[in-house]
């Protein structure tokens, strides 16, 4: 997916005067891992709303791959895995 690229401060990403426009997969995803449903006006419920899993039991990590799952089949994703390995959240999505 293209789209308009934001730097690491979620700011526009511009450059030589231009906004920045290339692949945009991974930055949908951080998005959507990043917010919680209610942040996006357009979409409230969108957000996979993650920092609530920091430091959370590893019961919760079913729960949380779970909500992963449906927030990326609701923003249109073909293929997805989501999977921890060693304490590390994974998530291959694609478009």
């Amino acid at each position: 997916m293209r789209d308009i690229l934001l730097n690491t401060e979620n700011d526009l990403q511009i450059m030589g005067g231009d906004l920045q426009i290339a692949e945009s997969s991974n930055q949908h995803v951080s998005l959507l891992a990043a917010t919680t449903a209610g942040e996006w006006k357009r979409s409230p419920s969108a957000g996979m709303g993650l920092s609530r899993f920091l430091l959370t039991e590893s019961s919760d990590i079913t729960k949380m791959l779970h909500i992963i799952d449906v927030q990326l089949q609701a923003d249109g994703v073909k293929s997805k895995t989501a999977r921890v390995i060693n304490g590390q959240l994974q998530i291959d999505a694609k478009y």
